[in-house]
């Protein structure tokens, strides 16, 4: 009898999980009439407890865990790795419409000849809608707040007008990262164009300078 009592106790011991430093560290872990089994979740990777004798506390200690990592989270979220608050990021994304002044293209391929190009560019290409939206991103918010969202067309507005507007909108946020469509290659040549023509204030995030990234036909300027 005694034989078979040790060979049931060895076997016990050697299924048995061995006690973690976290496992010691929870409250009320040495006082667990079950086996404590740790486990981590795989994608956070947060320590929990587990007692088949009792899921509602196992529950509750896993919810207050889950609410820590979260406070954690939430409090380093708006904070740069030397500890100073992180500012705010403001884009305005904006998009343009156009139509072709043919005349003066015209006027070109007369001038130039078989020496000029056959395709419109930029230079005889005239605003005939603007679209643009700014957007705000908060260090603590999960999704951009949106500061102004216009639409104005030719229907409504002659060319100068609607390049007037935008450029009131550059002025206003004058710390936003400018995001178009057309780059360099279209949107903001015919912007320089327009206030030349125009005789307008260029803002400085349209002037003349390396783009901050371009990637294909998007242009980002800060």
């Amino acid at each position: 009898m005694n034989k078979m009592n040790d060979n049931a106790e060895s076997e016990m011991r050697a299924n048995a999980i061995p006690e973690s430093a976290e496992m010691r560290d929870q409250p009320d872990a040495q006082n667990c009439q079950q086996p404590c089994a740790e486990f981590a979740d795989p994608v956070n990777q947060i320590p929990r407890i587990r007692r088949e004798d009792d899921d509602a506390e196992f529950l509750h200690e896993a919810l207050a865990i889950a609410l820590e990592r979260d406070a954690r989270i939430f409090t380093a979220r708006g904070r740069n790795s030397d500890g100073q608050q992180r500012k705010s990021l403001r884009l305005i994304v904006c998009d343009f419409e156009y139509l072709y002044d043919r005349s003066a293209y015209a006027g070109y391929a007369v001038s130039e000849g078989k020496s000029g190009r056959t395709d419109l560019r930029w230079p005889f290409h005239r605003v005939a809608a603007s679209s643009w939206m700014v957007l705000r991103f908060d260090p603590d918010g999960d999704v951009p707040v949106v500061e102004e969202c216009v639409v104005i067309a030719n229907d409504e507005s002659d060319e100068r007008a609607i390049v007037m507007r935008f450029f009131d909108a550059l002025q206003r946020y004058p710390d936003a990262v400018l995001t178009t469509w057309g780059g360099e290659f279209k949107d903001l040549a015919v912007l320089r164009k327009c206030a030349g023509e125009f005789g307008l204030l260029l803002p400085i995030s349209c002037a003349i300078s390396t783009p901050t990234h371009m990637r294909g036909s998007i242009c980002v300027r800060q």
